[in-house]
């Protein structure tokens, strides 16, 4: 070797690999709400703010109450079966239009349930203005003559423009509708806020609206609180990556996107609702039990067109109890109990109870 050569640096030698790096796969962090900064405020200044978003939505409540006269099978998420069935009164009793989704926004389907799929497994629009609230009825096998009660929940004056109709389709229902419906209740309110179910008619008149902002508001003990996710509840946003969990203060900011999302997509016009004030406040409870579980849901009950893959998104089942001040938040509670929150609710997902 040459005296020059011996004199020059040494240098890395770079040898070519042509197998596949292996890096060490990071653990998935819970998922977490932004808490804003700034102070809170006093907690009937909160429930006065939320209480007045809410007022003038309009919103009607049913109860429908009847039986399956032949066995039927419910599957994991009863909601979808039952679903399937109020795509029978409202696609062929009210009217869809053409073809196998319905897209027309002058025809009842569309008004009472936004762009969806028409057929035995009906997809739609991930905020419907149709709610079903159905925990109550168990999956499995339902032999003849077992009851099936269920709650519809309509928002926005498109959809409550078709309750009577609706009404007299449930009563009078296309011959491939697999139950019979024996009543039809709508809820009222009395003078001091309570809630009374009224039987309807066949041909209903009027059905009156109900008064989110003067509800009575659930009770719970002074300083703690359990909420129940009586049916699976999704709580990841779209491409949202990251552990589904209990938190509170995830908890309250998906409920309170909830409203958001629908109010905006029924046609509300009150005040907004006061996020940031909200999630200063939730961010104050501690969790002090929480028994939920994540189970996973097919995308497609919660995509807004037809989606016909495998994919699942995950979501909550079970209780979680919690301590601190809920007093300014209670009008939100009363709303979600009626109406539930995160999307997929007209397949019977996002119901929540307070006690």
């Amino acid at each position: 070797m040459a005296k020059d050569d011996q004199e020059k640096p040494r240098t890395h030698k770079w040898v070519r690999r042509d197998g596949v790096v292996r890096r060490p796969a990071r653990e998935p962090q819970a998922i977490r709400a932004r808490v804003p900064g700034g102070a809170g405020v006093a907690s009937d200044e909160l429930a006065s703010a939320i209480r007045a978003s809410l007022a003038g939505w309009p919103i009607i409540i049913l109860r429908v109450v009847g039986h399956a006269p032949r066995a039927a099978r419910m599957g994991r998420h009863p909601g979808r079966w039952i679903r399937t069935q109020l795509g029978v009164v409202i696609d062929e009793g009210l009217g869809a239009g053409l073809g196998d989704r319905c897209t027309d926004p002058k025809t009842p389907a569309y008004r009472l349930l936004g762009r969806h799929g028409i057929g035995p497994k009906p997809d739609g629009e991930a905020w419907s203005p149709l709610v079903l609230r159905a925990a109550g009825v168990e999956e499995g096998e339902h032999p003849p003559g077992s009851p099936v009660t269920f709650e519809l929940v309509l928002a926005g004056r498109d959809a409550t423009s078709e309750a009577a109709a609706l009404v007299g389709s449930l009563y009078d229902p296309p011959e491939a509708f697999a139950l019979e419906v024996s009543t039809v209740q709508a809820l009222l309110l009395d003078e001091d806020g309570e809630p009374r179910w009224r039987k309807l008619p066949a041909e209903p008149t009027d059905i009156p609206h109900v008064a989110l902002d003067l509800l009575t508001e659930p009770r719970v003990r002074s300083g703690r609180m359990v909420l129940n996710f009586a049916s699976a509840t999704p709580m990841a946003r779209q491409g949202e990556e990251g552990l589904v969990n209990a938190q509170f203060g995830l908890v309250v900011d998906r409920m309170c996107r909830s409203f958001g999302a629908w109010m905006g997509r029924t046609g509300h016009k009150g005040p907004r609702m006061p996020v940031d004030d909200i999630l200063r406040a939730a961010a104050a409870v501690e969790t002090v039990n929480d028994t939920t579980r994540q189970v996973e849901i097919p995308v497609r009950l919660l995509a807004a067109e037809g989606v016909h893959t495998d994919e699942r998104v995950p979501a909550l089942l079970g209780a979680a109890t919690y301590r601190g001040d809920f007093v300014g938040m209670a009008p939100l509670f009363r709303a979600a109990f009626w109406l539930g929150m995160g999307p997929g609710r007209q397949h019977g997902l996002g119901q929540v109870t307070f006690r």
